[in-house]
């Protein structure tokens, strides 16, 4: 399915669209998740948007360094979740795909993958298991 709507289009700032060509050019899928997706899909502009990726948070801060991109709460890095700021205008929380090693109920103890189905599976909602990806190709 194609998303094709204003909604979507204006979500394109140049700091987005900096950060999807940085993963691009390096080789890492980069796709906006769960709420955001299910917002776009019913004609409405998400007032946030999560970003999943196959790339760890290792790489993701490798490669926001060499760009001189800063990194905001490192706290959720053990989880897989890398916050950046671009340009210092615009915040983008990206989390690595994992699966649950070991779950408590409330805390998992998790392992990175690169497989989106795997990472679907885990998540407590379907609607938070959607992922819209190739969106750089879509970009006006």
């Amino acid at each position: 399915m194609k998303i094709d709507s204003e909604e979507f289009h204006s979500l394109f700032t140049p700091q987005l669209t900096k950060l999807n060509d940085l993963f691009v050019a390096n080789k890492y899928q980069l796709r906006m998740a769960g709420g955001a997706v299910r917002d776009l899909l019913m004609g409405i502009k998400p007032a946030d948007v999560d970003f999943a990726s196959d790339a760890t948070p290792t790489q993701m801060k490798e490669l926001f360094s060499q760009e001189g991109i800063r990194m905001l709460n490192k706290n959720g890095e053990e989880h897989g979740t890398v916050t950046c700021r671009i340009d210092d205008k615009e915040n983008f929380e990206i989390t690595t795909l994992r699966i649950d090693v070991v779950c408590d109920g409330r805390r998992a103890k998790v392992e990175f993958t690169t497989d989106w189905q795997l990472d679907a599976n885990r998540r407590d909602l379907t609607i938070n298991s959607l992922f819209l990806g190739s969106f750089h190709l879509n970009a006006k």
